[in-house]
């Protein structure tokens, strides 16, 4: 009696430290599971745990009342338990089994004589029902299934024993075996999602350091596209100025003649002086300063030649607008001179500079240039011969940059054709003509200098290129019509 005692006292204890610990869990659905299981326990043994006291012991009204409570509580405690553990393929119903324990336990109060027998039949009752479900359940572990059925045929046993003996001692042995298998459900799930979580975190980790190598590698792969990507933009920029100086070579030779002739005309006078003994010191100083300007001249424009085709990436520095609409008209405007073509210049003396690669710029405006001139001329096809070719080109101050607008008179541009102008390789032009990158060099351009551009065009009338510039650099703004 003596080890009984102390095992009752034991499980009161774990019973009471069970209800105080499944507090901080009340709002799981397993934590007031638990607690209901934990409480009803503890009401069972209260009895056991007071026998030989001064408080009346096991045959107080109160304590028995407690002790039928609990044990018509338990049956509803292990079912909520069970409804969370156990995958039963016809669901576990709690209303049988809450029906089953209210009214077993109101039969106890009314027969309190009989309440032993009675609590008896309610776990008898609730061991059959589990044992039918058990055998439709589904187990992560055979081995506590064999125990869960073992406890639940064991709990029949016992019932029957206090049943007939009227004893309480069985039956609470029952529930006391019951709590233990419980309370092996709530360690073993728990353990198994410990199991799982840990599995998946391991996992986790791995494909983390799987996927950290794999960034890795994609970002070097990234960095090298990235480098190739930009040596072929520089490739084709270099492509679409060649292209360029290739149409306008003709006016770069007549700019080049003009000063070598008058080189040598300067250089045969001299000679035919000097022949005829009219060799004058003075006048001789003032030709060959002439012909040192020519030679300038010549410099110049090769200069400007070599820096235009130069092969390089793009250097942000202020520039003026102006200067460069300037430098671009030089290179091409023979070439408009030869077709006829107006060039109106309206450039506003007081624009601020902005941020730019002047000759990245300087091939924007060539490229537009070369554009227009190909519209009007195509617009002199069909027109009569009272049409003249015009191109204006503007610039202004506006509160936040720069505007530079270039507008010609020639065939102009349909809605379905502006969409696709800065397209790479996209050209309305027979390709003998046109490599269909000039536009779509011109779009990066803009994007490089953070430019807005807006295009109004329409057919037979002419096309007006507004762009933005800003002042500062800002984030880039995407081109487009």
């Amino acid at each position: 009696m003596h080890i009984l005692r102390i095992t009752t006292d034991f499980l009161l204890g774990l019973s009471v430290a069970g209800i105080f610990a499944s507090l901080f869990f009340m709002k799981k659905k397993t934590g007031r599971a638990f607690f209901f299981t934990c409480l009803s326990l503890s009401a069972v043994l209260l009895p056991m745990a007071l026998e030989g006291t001064d408080t009346g012991g096991i045959h107080s009204r109160g304590v028995i009342i407690i002790a039928a409570a609990g044990t018509a509580l338990f049956p509803v405690a292990y079912t909520l338990l069970a409804k969370n553990y156990i995958k039963i393929k016809n669901k576990i119903l709690l209303y049988p089994i809450l029906i089953l324990a209210v009214t077993f336990f109101a039969f106890s109060l009314f027969f309190i004589e009989w309440k032993n027998q009675v609590m008896s039949l309610l776990l008898i009752a609730f061991s059959v029902y589990m044992i039918y479900f058990l055998l439709n359940s589904i187990f992560f572990s055979k081995k506590l299934y064999l125990m869960l059925q073992a406890g639940h045929i064991s709990g029949i046993c016992l019932s029957g024993i206090s049943f007939y003996s009227g004893r309480s001692l069985y039956y609470s042995i029952a529930i006391v075996a019951l709590f233990v298998l419980t309370i092996s459900i709530f360690i073993t799930g728990y353990h198994k999602k410990i199991s799982m979580l840990s599995h998946h975190l391991a996992k986790t980790r791995q494909l983390n350091g799987q996927l950290a190598h794999t960034t890795l590698r994609l970002k070097q792969k990234s960095e090298q596209l990235k480098m190739l990507i930009q040596e072929k933009d520089i490739e084709l920029m270099q492509m679409s100025k060649h292209a360029s100086l290739a149409e306008i070579t003709t006016g770069i030779a007549h700019e080049l003649t003009q000063p070598i002739t008058g080189i040598k005309g300067i250089a045969q006078n001299m000679i035919d002086d000097i022949n005829e003994d009219e060799f004058d010191a003075l006048q001789a100083v003032v030709e060959l300063l002439k012909i040192c300007t020519l030679v300038d001249k010549s410099s110049s424009i090769i200069d400007h030649i070599r820096n235009f085709s130069r092969k390089s990436g793009m250097t942000m520095l202020p520039v003026d607008i102006n200067r460069i609409v300037l430098d671009a008209i030089d290179l091409i405007n023979l070439q408009f001179k030869k077709n006829n073509i107006d060039i109106v210049l309206i450039l506003n003396e007081n624009v601020n500079k902005i941020c730019g690669d002047r000759i990245s710029l300087e091939q924007l405006v060539i490229n537009l240039l070369i554009n227009a001139r190909d519209a009007i001329i195509e617009r002199k096809k069909a027109e009569h011969d009272d049409y003249t070719g015009k191109i204006t080109i503007c610039t202004d101050c506006t509160a936040s940059g720069v505007r530079l607008i270039i507008e010609d008179n020639g065939t102009g541009i349909s809605q379905d054709i502006v969409k696709k102008i800065w397209s790479p390789f996209f050209t309305t032009k027979r390709r003998s003509n046109s490599t269909g990158v000039g536009l779509s060099i011109s779009n990066k351009i803009l994007k490089e200098h953070n430019a807005a551009v807006t295009i109004d065009s329409q057919p037979g009338m002419g096309t007006r290129f507004t762009m933005h510039f800003p002042l500062r650099k800002e984030s880039p703004v995407s081109a487009g019509s």
